[in-house]
């Protein structure tokens, strides 16, 4: 039946202009089941037929693809090319994602509704509004870094008139998760990067959120949404409920600077479950808002692509799941986790998605990849960092394995480790494995921080060497001296003078 309207189409080519939008590529395919061409030639294109595919139109509201067959120049639907078989490996990485694109539910969007102009352009307006609630990681080598992985898998938009641009850019959130943005701006949390634990897992995920891009998925399920509520409204209410994560903000930097002090703990408290929650619920709720929530059948397109882009850059092709078995482990661990329904994580759909790649509960997670872990210490620092205030100790002791294991631990993480004993154990024998980690601390470090005296400090007091203990103390004031002022440097000083008053009394 869908042929007569086909020779109509061929008919219109010659009376109505159109434009051709992608850029040249020749992606071979054999055909696996006949078909006819789309033009007017109505050619039969039987099992084992070469063709030769390159860019696409859209003629008449119709997607179709130019095509060489036997050296003839032709025309075929774009719902016919699920009747070839393509040899990915022949393909640049671009060509990859150009046939990605042509056999994606996008190509069929854009032939009824152009590039929808109208509800990007009502995006971008969320967009900036979205900036406002996120707080960005500053580490210019692990943007460097991504924007290497960036190249290799996504060297140059392959649709020619994509208004997407690919950017990544890490926000500071012990949660895994990202907001892949129509625009071409990824975002991607600093407690994903550190549950990851290989380059390969990485690109694979990368590419996943990239194809929700390229196949326009944001824009369509945002212009499905007609029931949302006014941006003004929305916003505000969610930087309201933000308001409340200023601690969360104020820490990051801290720990960042390396002026994060063990003594804070006790001024700044841990972070209770109700705050854990709170920053969970708003990503859930922008990501809903955005267009993020995407449907399995978007889900399993962008799954197939990044396999596709797995093989075709030699990567692990179990790389993906993984990532998801990896990023799976990780939502169990989490303390808000059972507080939520499965519609309220950022991956609704996560245990299905590693079901249809094949996870088996006894699947064996690769090893770590230390050179991936180095590349990507600073993230999984402030994250550590950030569940040990959350009070979940087992997730930190994880990442700080992680970081230990493939020696890119330096002054902060020896020092977590050394709080986090204190914090579960009473055992001698731990708070001696503390005291030698911060002898190590000190002999690696390129610049002591002041806190290292504290620290050491503490530990001798549970091993009951108050002498030793009165010496770093003396020390740390010594270092809190020559820092000069700073944020509670007022609160420092006069705690441990006062320890030390006490400790002189003890003698």
């Amino acid at each position: 039946m869908k042929y007569p309207i086909y020779t109509l189409i061929a008919l219109l080519t010659c009376t109505f202009p159109a434009k051709s939008l992608a850029q040249g590529y020749t992606i071979k395919g054999v055909v696996n089941e006949k078909f006819r061409t789309a033009d007017a030639s109505y050619d039969r294109l039987d099992a084992g037929t070469i063709v030769e595919l390159s860019t696409y139109r859209i003629i008449a509201g119709a997607p179709m693809i130019r095509a060489n067959v036997n050296g003839q120049k032709r025309m075929i639907s774009a719902f016919d090319l699920e009747h070839l078989d393509f040899q990915v490996n022949d393909l640049s990485t671009d060509g990859v994602w150009y046939l990605q694109f042509l056999t994606s539910s996008a190509l069929d969007e854009l032939s009824k509704r152009g590039w929808d102009s109208g509800v990007r352009r009502a995006l971008q307006e969320e967009y900036l509004s979205f900036n406002e609630t996120i707080t960005l990681f500053d580490d210019p080598y692990l943007e460097d870094y991504l924007n290497q992985i960036r190249l290799k898998l996504f060297p140059k938009q392959p649709i020619d008139k994509h208004p997407a641009v690919m950017r990544i850019r890490v926000y500071a959130s012990s949660e895994p998760g990202t907001f892949a943005c129509a625009n071409g701006d990824l975002f991607i949390s600093t407690g994903l990067l550190s549950t990851l634990q290989s380059e390969d897992e990485l690109i694979a995920l990368l590419a996943q959120d990239f194809a929700h891009i390229q196949f326009n998925h944001s824009v369509e399920n945002y212009r499905r949404n007609l029931s949302r509520e006014a941006r003004a409204v929305f916003w505000s209410q969610v930087l309201t409920a933000a308001a409340a994560l200023t601690e969360v903000a104020v820490a990051n930097q801290s720990i960042q600077n390396g002026t994060f002090s063990p003594v804070d703990l006790y001024a700044f408290g841990a972070f209770t479950e109700s705050i854990s929650l709170l920053s969970t619920s708003i990503a859930f709720k922008i990501a809903n808002r955005l267009g993020m929530e995407y449907t399995p059948e978007q889900e399993e397109e962008a799954d197939r692509a990044a396999k596709m882009l797995l093989q075709n850059l030699q990567a692990d092709e179990q790389a993906l799941l993984s990532a998801y078995t990896r990023i799976y482990e990780a939502q169990k661990n989490s303390r808000t986790f059972e507080l939520q329904t499965q519609e309220e994580h950022l991956y609704p759909h996560l245990y299905r998605q590693m079901i249809n790649l094949g996870y088996e509960n006894n699947y064996k997670l690769p090893a770590a990849n230390s050179a991936y872990i180095n590349a990507t210490a600073m993230a999984r620092r402030n994250t550590a960092w950030q569940t040990f205030l959350n009070g979940n100790y087992e997730r930190t002791q994880q990442l700080l394995t992680t970081q230990l294991d493939a020696d890119a631990a330096v002054l902060e993480d020896y020092m977590l480790q050394s709080v986090l004993l204190r914090q579960t154990s009473n055992s001698a024998g731990d708070m001696q494995r503390a005291m030698l980690l911060l002898r190590k601390a000190e002999q690696e470090a390129y610049a002591l921080s002041p806190e290292i005296h504290l620290e050491k400090a503490m530990v001798l007091l549970r091993l009951d060497e108050k002498e030793g203990a009165r010496r770093e103390l003396e020390n740390y004031r010594n270092a809190l001296k020559e820092t000069g002022e700073g944020d509670n440097q007022g609160n420092r000083m006069t705690w441990v003078t006062q320890m030390l008053e006490k400790l002189s009394r003890e003698k």
